[in-house]
């Protein structure tokens, strides 16, 4: 695969994944770089035939028989049931498609900029191959949880930004198929994802021996606000309380991810306004020195919430 859009900037190593002859294949070609895969230009004249024709033989036909595809999530010996092996990449491909949004209206260059704004894990977000969707990639922590994760995804993406996202992307072995994009995003050193989704809120289980303090600490933030979300639970009522949480974010994790950590603590109190949140948050981000995690902790422990 060669002419890449975004050129990959050297040392930056690129997940490996299955590339599949086309979608009706279940035995990989071989294994090759999900950037290039994602980022080619190769594919560029098949994908601007399809989006030019609106008969729904052809677009079946090339969708289906004359683009390669890739298993985002890793490397498969086969797609066949009971029968596949994978090594997990540590991504997770989440599909928005334009007839479950309506209300994006073609606006899919403004929606990719908020979504890159307001997810650090987010890897890529570039066009669907009908031009009227996108095609998201997370990097995520538990390869050993793919759903849950996953979950966890949808139900920001939801909450925040009013996305549906297409629920058939939770299969660990979901096919994406060549697509092409001239301005997409990317982030090669999007940081992992940490959230889990329903029935998945527990902390998963780290080596202590290679643990660091403020992995650990960031870990059972994001451990608590799954309970958060999952629970439905409003830490945030009172109006102190939710400028000291909003402080604490701001002081632990910086403008980008404290900013969407407390959207998702927030979103939970009854006449939650994403605006109002965002002046809250400006107003964190400069008056927060004299506040520490902890107090994040100590409110979430006022309502039965714990990490352990």
């Amino acid at each position: 695969m060669t002419n890449t859009v975004v050129r990959i900037p050297e040392g930056i190593p690129s997940p490996k994944v299955s590339l599949f002859e086309n979608m009706v294949n279940v035995i990989p070609v071989k294994t090759v770089p999900l950037w290039e895969f994602l980022l080619s230009s190769e594919y560029k004249d098949e994908v601007t035939r399809y989006r030019q024709t609106q008969d729904p033989e052809i677009r079946k036909k090339i969708k289906t028989f004359s683009l390669p595809c890739v298993t985002v999530s890793g490397i498969f010996d086969t797609r066949g049931k009971h029968k596949l092996t994978e090594l997990h990449s540590h991504y997770i491909c989440i599909d928005i498609d334009g007839k479950d949004n309506p209300q994006v209206n073609g606006r899919w260059e403004l929606v990719k900029q908020e979504l890159a704004d307001a997810f650090c894990c987010l890897s890529y977000a570039g066009l669907s191959i009908g031009g009227n969707g996108l095609c998201l990639v997370f990097r995520i922590a538990y390869s050993e949880k793919h759903k849950s994760q996953y979950r966890a995804l949808v139900h920001e993406l939801q909450a925040q930004f009013g996305l549906v996202a297409d629920p058939s992307c939770c299969d660990i072995a979901r096919l994406r198929v060549a697509s092409y994009d001239p301005n997409p995003i990317f982030n090669p050193n999007a940081i992992p994802y940490f959230l889990l989704g329903l029935n998945g809120c527990q902390e998963p289980r780290r080596d202590k021996r290679s643990a660091h303090v403020d992995i650990k600490t960031r870990e059972r933030v994001y451990a608590c606000i799954a309970q958060i979300n999952t629970l439905r639970i409003d830490i945030t009522s009172d109006y102190d309380a939710w400028r000291a949480i909003g402080q604490a974010l701001a002081s632990e994790f910086g403008a980008k991810e404290g900013r969407r950590l407390f959207h998702l603590v927030s979103m939970e109190y009854p006449d939650y306004y994403g605006s109002e949140c965002d002046e809250m948050f400006n107003w964190c981000r400069s008056h927060h020195d004299s506040v520490g995690i902890s107090t994040f902790f100590y409110y979430c422990l006022k309502h039965g919430i714990t990490f352990k």
